[in-house]
């Protein structure tokens, strides 16, 4: 015959449950832990000797609903409730919250600047001077003419060149026409020292330009002095501004030549057509058509028929 005790009752639980263990001090905490840590040994040992199951889903629902009570309690005391009722809306200055992030509030910001700033950081003054002084050199040394060329001319040229480059003309005689006038351009420049300039640009000494087949032979001499000083200027810029300044479409702009094993393949040359691009195998004209496989430009019309030519 099974005894009349089957472990703890519901009074124990609720007791072992309720018992603030965190508030108890230490010296409570040494002999009553034992007695109920005892407690609790014997009655499991005796449940387990007879068999019994221990009846967790009490203890469970005990424990939720306490802590629904304590939850309750918590919002109560948290939230106040506001009748919107009440509520007047005032006006007064905004007040910023003190930052929280107050070692960060020291940290360097780099100044953004105005794209005339940035473009003047790479042609500075020392570019401005080597454009006056070579291109004076070079009227007076083909030409004959005194073209008193200045610093502040030199700026206006390469302005009105990147004026044009958005407000595109036929030509560039529109931009002074009495029918076509650009207030902008004419303003800046007469149209005859703009062609003056245009046509005795430089940027080097021609006369001490080495011949080819001479072993310091260098391609890129009429324009060496440019590239020297914006190297320099670029080693002492922020890397982090050089990949900005460096957009897709800077990137993508030069295509490489396809190799022959591409070119010649008779595979897949398709013409599309895109904006303007100079013809990759006459090197003269400018058409629409492109090969959509070698990404060149190339001519292919009535009268010329490069893309055939290119592929053949």
């Amino acid at each position: 015959m099974r005894p009349k005790e089957k472990g703890l009752s519901n009074d124990d639980i609720e007791r072992i449950v309720n018992f603030d263990w965190d508030v108890s001090s230490d010296e409570e905490s040494g002999d009553e832990m034992e007695d109920i840590s005892g407690m609790l040994e014997n009655n499991l040992k005796s449940i387990l000797e007879r068999g019994e199951s221990i009846e967790f889903e009490h203890i469970e629902n005990l424990i939720d609903e306490k802590s629904i009570q304590e939850n309750s309690v918590v919002a109560d005391n948290c939230f106040e409730k506001v009748d919107p009722k009440t509520l007047k809306w005032r006006n007064r200055p905004f007040q910023a919250p003190g930052c929280i992030w107050e070692e960060d509030s020291n940290r360097q910001i780099d100044e953004v600047k105005t794209p005339v700033e940035y473009f003047c950081s790479f042609f500075d003054n020392n570019v401005i001077d080597l454009i006056t002084n070579q291109t004076n050199l070079y009227g007076l040394q083909e030409h004959g003419i005194e073209l008193q060329c200045t610093g502040d001319q030199i700026k206006r040229y390469i302005g009105i060149l990147l004026y044009l480059g958005v407000i595109k003309v036929p030509q560039f005689k529109m931009a002074w026409s009495k029918e076509y006038k650009l207030s902008a351009i004419s303003d800046a420049m007469p149209r005859g020292k703009f062609e003056k300039i245009k046509q005795c640009l430089h940027f080097n000494d021609n006369t001490k330009q080495l011949k080819k087949g001479d072993l310091n032979y260098d391609k890129l001499y009429k324009i060496r002095p440019l590239l020297d000083i914006l190297k320099k200027v670029l080693v002492n810029y922020p890397k982090k501004n050089i990949k900005a300044l460096m957009s897709k479409s800077l990137r993508t702009k030069f295509q490489p030549n396809p190799t022959n094993s591409m070119r010649y393949d008779c595979m897949e040359h398709w013409v599309v057509f895109t904006e303007k691009g100079r013809c990759r195998l006459c090197k003269t004209g400018t058409p629409m058509s492109k090969c959509i496989k070698c990404k060149v430009h190339l001519c292919c019309n009535n009268n010329k028929n490069c893309f055939m030519s290119y592929h053949t």
